[in-house]
């Protein structure tokens, strides 16, 4: 397997400073996925980075809210958070992740809600102090979620907690990605059963954090030398990755991945954009690119979405992604 810290040195950032991203997803902080892209992101040097992610796993809830500032109070979080991420939560209602030294984390939060919550209170109570050696006040110029375990494609976009998060950030005007992957197996950051670097979970948690790194990357490269956006207002990105197990289908090397551009179907009326990719003479469905017949051939689908009503984006919206994308990566046609 390509390994992952190889795609960064493929695509290095000169800029006058990092960009400020925030993390969330829906399957908690402990998620082995999670850590997984924050440390790969995190051991570039590129960004400043800040977690702010469910204390256990909420999965399907949406953009699901509460109205209370400090999160979710009716249930305060008792014992540890999943996965043991964290140094126990009796009757706490957010806090901070442990490192793998099991000393806490400064820049590692968890909240006791909902993923749109957690990604509330990272925007505004968090950021602040996880980013106060920048300057003052200062808030999250990119918001990314994920990597879930199980695609979010199509109809399931609309009940993901991982898209939920992240439309909740690019409603507030903050540019979002929302990662997803075919493989569904939950496993914790400190999982005794990964059996090393070899086993299954690892692998695919590398490889989609190698993938989805390459990508924040040139999206950020793109947005210094076009135009200084990361992506158009009002939109988010929905990535979802094939399974990527040598045992089911060998999708286990970064190189041998194509990126497909694809849109949300959400309903049966759903029309497709008027928008071409390459020479390809049609933009299929993310639920088409995520096919069993298609994930053999290591295809990610990627789609822009409108955050308001999570219908497909403008073509000016694709367009201007596809400006941005031009000539990164391997392209495929489906």
């Amino acid at each position: 397997m390509m390994h992952f810290l190889t795609l960064l040195t493929l695509a290095p950032l000169c800029r006058a400073r990092n960009p400020r991203i925030i993390f969330s997803n829906d399957d908690g902080l402990g998620s082995l996925n999670l850590y997984e892209f924050y440390h790969t992101l995190n051991s570039s040097g590129y960004f400043d980075l800040l977690v702010s992610a469910p204390c256990d796993d909420k999965s399907g809830t949406a953009s699901r809210d509460t109205s209370d500032p400090e999160g979710d109070l009716r249930t305060p979080a008792q014992g540890e958070c999943r996965f043991n991420s964290t140094h126990g939560a009796p009757g706490k209602r957010h806090g901070h992740g442990i490192k793998t030294d099991g000393s806490e984390d400064p820049y590692l939060y968890w909240v006791n809600g909902y993923p749109a919550t957690s990604m509330r209170l990272g925007i505004d109570n968090f950021s602040s102090d996880a980013f106060s050696r920048l300057g003052s006040n200062l808030k999250p110029e990119l918001a990314l979620t994920g990597i879930n375990y199980g695609s979010n494609g199509d109809s399931t976009a609309s009940i993901s907690g991982t898209v939920g998060a992240a439309r909740y950030a690019a409603k507030r005007g903050i540019p979002a990605i929302g990662f997803s992957g075919s493989f569904g197996r939950h496993v914790g950051w400190n999982d005794p059963e990964l059996g090393g670097k070899n086993s299954d979970a690892l692998v695919v948690a590398k490889t989609y954090a190698g993938l989805a790194t390459s990508l924040v990357l040139q999206i950020i490269k793109a947005a210094d030398s076009i135009n200084g956006t990361y992506l158009p207002k009002g939109t988010l990105m929905n990535v979802n990755f094939p399974d990527a197990t040598l045992s089911s289908t060998g999708c286990n090397d970064t190189s041998k991945f194509k990126w497909v551009l694809a849109y949300t179907k959400l309903t049966n009326v759903t029309v497709a954009p008027d928008v071409r990719q390459g020479n390809c003479s049609r933009i299929p469905t993310e639920g088409e690119v995520l096919s069993k017949d298609n994930q053999k051939k290591c295809l990610i689908s990627v789609s822009m979405v409108n955050a308001e009503d999570l219908g497909v984006a403008s073509v000016k919206d694709y367009t201007a992604v596809l400006e941005s994308l031009k000539g990164w990566g391997s392209w495929a046609c489906l």
